[in-house]
């Protein structure tokens, strides 16, 4: 059924009493280490080729867990091995905005979830590194965590993985059979 996920398909964490294991937040929270911030209509590809679509589920992108919405509005983990997951586009419709794991290659980690910003020959990952920190401000008891995302873009083609940096010579350097392109599309859009 489309939306709705089938028993061995989708299996949960329950305690010793049978209730679901649950997120706890002991902390204020400053930034989110989530894509989307709230939970959003997602398409799971399961690494078995299935597939469910109409799923309400966020990712974490700090611990590489992606979170659902259950059929009774409890949050739950998928604990089943995700390869791509695929949130709606509300501004271009359809689901446009791909997550997926399964790189490697000059640091890419099997398991991390990475954007996938264009396919075909080439294809351009986005990396959301997701850091925090703990601190308690001055003359209160509540810890803060602090979230902080850094981006790191690489090009991925049949023979290498080259990260890419902030400036134009290094996309010079791994695109260079398009070198006379590159060049002119950057000098007369700069």
């Amino acid at each position: 059924k489309v939306g709705v996920f089938h028993e061995e398909e989708m299996k949960t964490m329950e305690d010793a009493q049978g209730r679901p294991i649950r997120p706890q937040t002991t902390y204020k929270v400053e930034g989110s280490p989530y894509y989307p911030d709230n939970y959003s209509a997602a398409r799971l590809s399961f690494t078995n080729g299935k597939k469910n679509s109409g799923v309400k589920a966020k990712l974490n992108l700090y611990d590489n867990t992606i979170l659902y919405i259950n059929d009774k509005g409890v949050e739950m983990e998928v604990i089943v091995p995700v390869l791509k997951i695929e949130f709606a586009d509300s501004v271009y419709g359809g689901y446009n905005i791909v997550f997926q794991n399964g790189f490697s290659g000059n640091n890419l980690k099997d398991k991390t979830y990475y954007q996938v910003l264009d396919s075909g020959k080439l294809t351009l990952l986005k990396q959301i590194a997701v850091n925090y920190r703990d601190f308690t401000p001055y003359g209160t008891a509540v810890i803060t965590r602090q979230f902080e995302q850094k981006p790191a873009y690489y090009i991925v083609n049949e023979t290498a993985v080259n990260r890419i940096g902030k400036n134009a010579e290094n996309i010079l350097e791994i695109l260079a059979d398009k070198k006379n392109e590159i060049n002119t599309y950057i000098s007369t859009h700069n």
